[in-house]
């Protein structure tokens, strides 16, 4: 289970990623609009539309390429999540071979890109 951390904490990671993600050796992910990207939001009718279907025991969230930008070579990525089940065949530490969750739902995306969607962390 994901643990609650503090708000002091979470701003030091935050700055730590920016930092690097910034820095001439870092990974440059960008935005849509060409800035580098901070995070995403995502709104609360998709995250209910996933969680409200009470097989699901959680949501999986992966990284792909932005759909308007599949041709392009810069670090333009999104989120794509979606409904997760424990997978009855999974032992752990088959982690390589077999997932740990399966995926049987919608699958969403087009979240939204901080900036220009950000928070107030």
């Amino acid at each position: 289970m994901a643990e609650i951390i503090d708000r002091a904490l979470a701003q030091i990671l935050i700055k730590s990623y920016q930092a690097r993600n910034t820095s001439q050796q870092g990974p440059q992910l960008l935005t849509t609009d060409q800035l580098f990207l901070n995070g995403y939001y995502i709104d609360r009718a998709s995250l209910e539309a996933v969680l409200s279907n009470p097989q699901f025991s959680g949501i999986t969230v992966y990284l792909g390429t932005h759909p308007d930008c599949m041709d392009s070579l810069k670090n333009i990525f999104t989120l794509i999540f979606t409904g997760a089940v424990p997978n009855p065949v999974y032992t752990a530490g088959d982690g390589a071979t077999v997932s740990a969750y399966l995926n049987p739902g919608d699958i969403y995306e087009q979240v939204q890109s901080c900036p220009p969607y950000c928070g107030s962390l």
